[in-house]
Parts: C-alpha cells; sequence; structure tokens
C-alpha cells in the first residue's frame, strides 16, 4: 500500500481535541473537505470544525477496512466507533462509511477529502427525543 496513505490512515486515528496539531502534516492549505452534513474550504476552517466536532467527544476510532490507491487517488472503507457526549447517551455506537482522498500531485498532503456515510445513523437517529421520531418514521415504511 501507498505510505502517504498509510502515513494519512495512522495520523487520522490520532486526531481528537489535543492533536489538531496534525492537520497539518495531513491536509494541504487549500483543502477541499465534503461530507454528508458539511462542505469545507481551507485548513484552517477545516481545523476549526474538527475543534468544535471533538469539543464534546469522549472517544472516536477508525477501523479501516478494504483500501484502493490508483496513482493519488484513495478510496478507503472504513467502520467508525464513536462516543459523544450528546449522541446515544454517551454509549459507543458504529458508523459505516467510506472516504474519497486525492492527494497532492507531487507531496504527502492530501487536497480532496470527501466521506460518505449514512448522515441519519450518525445524528438523527442519536439524538434524544428525535431518535424515537426516526424510529416511528421507519417503522410506518
Amino acid at each position: 500500500m501507498d505510505g502517504r496513505l498509510e502515513k494519512f490512515l495512522e495520523n487520522f486515528n490520532k486526531l481528537d481535541h489535543e492533536h489538531l496539531n496534525l492537520l497539518s502534516s495531513m491536509y494541504a492549505e487549500d483543502i477541499s473537505f465534503l461530507d454528508p452534513i458539511h462542505e469545507i474550504q481551507g485548513r484552517e476552517p477545516l481545523r476549526r470544525y474538527f475543534d468544535r466536532m471533538y469539543k464534546n467527544t469522549i472517544a472516536c476510532r477508525f477501523e479501516w477496512d478494504s483500501r484502493l490507491m490508483l496513482g493519488n487517488e484513495a478510496m478507503i472503507a472504513w467502520r467508525m466507533a464513536l462516543r459523544h457526549k450528546n449522541l446515544n447517551g454517551g454509549r459507543e455506537f458504529w458508523v459505516p462509511g467510506a472516504s474519497q482522498l486525492r492527494f497532492q500531485q507531487s507531496g504527502d498532503l492530501v487536497v480532496y477529502h470527501r466521506d460518505f456515510y449514512d448522515a441519519g445513523s450518525l445524528l438523527y437517529e442519536r439524538l434524544p427525543g428525535l431518535s424515537q421520531v426516526i424510529k416511528l418514521i421507519k417503522s410506518q415504511v
């Protein structure tokens, strides 16, 4: 496997509220980051996003499943284990997903990162009150 991808995945699993300094060794200054809820341009806005996200995170880790790298493009299937103060009563839950990465033409930094996952299973089904409404809706479909 490409050393750039392995280094990125290793550092990504180290990210938390106190290790956001790793972002400068992972992402280009002009990073484009997209997920089902956010679209972020630039490393500093991305740092602020991670800072907000990790403030209420108790624990977060990724298990990397299949990986495919062709040239500067990578696709990774993953499972995220998350414990968050405001979700699922603070208990751990798992969310499957995938990421598309594009590295610099000549370099180790990621210039494009897009995450694919079910936002409902991450957020809406885990929020107190709203989770019951979602379960009711699903039972009717």
